[in-house]
């Protein structure tokens, strides 16, 4: 190393000057070479440099294994998401459409009964035409009135009972359609017996001279 006075030694004296504001001065030419390291450390041994280069590895490893698991993580939930939003839909979907059927359903039940009121009320009103006519004693359009409520209803009882008294009074004062007044007091028998029109019936055959008929009646009414 070489001295000079005082005992210094050579590289004492042969150091070079500071940089302004570093507090490290330029190394020297007794130094140990660097190596290369990565730039981690700039005056490490080769070993240290090999050991870093491993722990890096292995967290560079750790690190890649622990974002593949988290994006096998991810993948699950948005896979889960997905299903989950699908199946929703898909009830969704069932329910709505169940809803649609049902009011659909209730739409046409609406609509049917409304029809059905509105013929039970052009109904009535044509009953109530016949009626009309019978209590102006215009008997003949009472009968047509009559006539077309039973085509319209054909197992009304009080439609046939209506046109059976509009032809009884046809037949009584205007002596017209007595025949057809004696079947339709018949056809009424036949549904429901009643004295009433067996009363009806005689008195249309005694309208018509025909007596034993008339007594054929009353005999079967007697019994």
């Amino acid at each position: 190393m070489g001295y000079m006075g005082f005992g210094l030694n050579k590289w004492v004296y042969k150091q070079r000057p500071r940089k302004f504001f570093s507090k490290e001065r330029k190394p020297i030419g007794d130094t140990l070479p660097k190596h290369n390291t990565g730039g981690v450390f700039n005056n490490d041994n080769p070993q240290l440099a090999g050991r870093l280069n491993e722990q890096q590895t292995a967290e560079e490893i750790a690190e890649k294994q622990f974002t593949r698991r988290t994006n096998i993580v991810y993948r699950i939930i948005i896979y889960l998401a997905l299903f989950a939003f699908t199946l929703f839909v898909i009830m969704n979907y069932n329910s709505s459409k169940e809803n649609r059927q049902a009011a659909a359903q209730a739409r046409f039940d609406m609509i049917k009964e409304r029809e059905q009121q509105e013929k039970a009320r052009s109904y009535q009103l044509i009953f109530d035409y016949g009626m009309n006519n019978l209590n102006q004693q215009d008997y003949k359009r009472a009968i047509k009135e009559f006539e077309h409520f039973i085509t319209l209803q054909p197992h009304s009882i009080k439609g046939k009972e209506a046109l059976a008294n509009a032809l009884y009074h046809y037949c009584m004062e205007e002596n017209m359609d007595c025949k057809k007044a004696l079947v339709q007091y018949k056809k009424l028998n036949q549904l429901t017996s009643k004295i009433f029109y067996q009363q009806r019936t005689v008195e249309i055959y005694m309208h018509l001279g025909m007596y034993e008929k008339a007594d054929s009646v009353l005999n079967e009414m007697n019994n």
